[in-house]
């Protein structure tokens, strides 16, 4: 649809105009969001790759694991959804135990 082109575009000039933005984390996470609902699986893994590179020091960074998981496991690539997955375990593992 427009909208969605709209969004995207928008999007887009976030991440390359400023690129050491406070928010440039959401916009990849977002990206790869729309990409996801799109059916744009690939172009998805890439977006959530760009916010899982920064580390858990974002906010997104094990939202962007578990879609990154989902995106793989829609294209067949059974392995790193699996990894994803996994390591997702290891976290929620690690704060029940804190429980």
């Amino acid at each position: 649809s427009d909208m969605l082109a709209v969004t995207d575009d928008a999007i887009l000039r976030l991440i390359r105009e400023f690129p050491q933005s406070a928010y440039v984390d959401d916009a990849h996470f977002r990206r790869g969001e729309l990409l996801f609902k799109l059916g744009q699986f690939d172009d998805a893994t890439v977006e959530y790759k760009h916010v899982l590179a920064l580390g858990e020091a974002t906010p997104f960074f094990h939202p962007a694991q578990y879609k990154y998981g989902w995106a793989q496991y829609r294209q067949s690539n059974y392995e790193p959804a699996l990894d994803a997955f996994l390591g997702l375990l290891g976290v929620f593992d690690f704060f029940r135990s804190r429980l």
